[in-house]
């Protein structure tokens, strides 16, 4: 990081200081298009991991065994759900999937409720 915070200074700031940890929650649930405004700039590098989570499904070992190139797997879910967009494994948003210069991409289409979004960060 730019500022030679470790990760134990970041982990003590949230832990000491509940208003800059809800600062932050609140910045990154809402949208904040600015964090530097709202002095929240040094938390901008910190990654995070945003998946994308189609659908998924249980097969037995012998199913899986079996797999191989050509092969069809059904899914649980529809082809006209919403996809679930996680950060850190936790649910965040519902989103599209889109095509943004040959690649995939995300268009978010719901929020979850901001109860859940906090357990996210």
């Amino acid at each position: 990081m730019t500022d030679n915070a470790s990760l134990d200074n970041i982990d003590s700031l949230l832990n000491d200081d509940d208003k800059l940890f809800d600062d932050l929650n609140d910045a990154i649930l809402d949208g904040m298009e600015d964090p530097a405004s709202s002095g929240l700039s040094r938390f901008v590098d910190i990654p995070v991991t945003l998946t994308l989570e189609v659908a998924s499904t249980e097969i037995s070992m012998g199913e899986l065994m079996k797999v191989g190139p050509g092969s069809l797997i059904a899914l649980d879910q529809d082809t006209n759900c919403q996809l679930q967009v996680k950060v850190n494994g936790k649910l965040i948003a519902y989103a599209e999937a889109v095509a943004i210069d040959n690649k995939f991409g995300l268009k978010i289409t719901q929020l979850v409720e901001q109860s859940n979004r906090q357990n996210a960060i």
